[in-house]
């Protein structure tokens, strides 16, 4: 979904440095993607303010099922499934 549009429109050079090692470079452009909605236009300072609590969200294995740290009261159900998208296009 975010991915074949993060490749073409985004590069690694114009997105915001990814400083979080576990977060791999597809996962961060797509993160970086989803700033475009309103609701998550502050979501890449986020993950960089809350660390460990996104890490815990991501390493979940039922991240579906668990809090989206910071928006789990303020999302549409739309806008949840996109969190929980972007973090399933690069699992195991």
């Amino acid at each position: 979904m975010f991915a074949d549009a993060c490749i073409s429109v985004l590069h690694m050079q114009h997105a915001p440095v990814n400083v979080q090692e576990w977060i791999p470079d597809m996962v961060w452009l797509n993160v970086v993607a989803l700033s475009s909605m309103t609701a998550l236009h502050d979501i890449p300072d986020s993950v960089f303010r809350n660390d460990g609590l996104w890490r815990q969200w991501y390493d979940a294995e039922a991240p579906e099922t668990a809090n989206v740290p910071d928006y789990e009261d303020r999302l549409s159900k739309f806008e949840r499934m996109c969190v929980v998208k972007v973090r399933e296009q690069c699992s195991p």
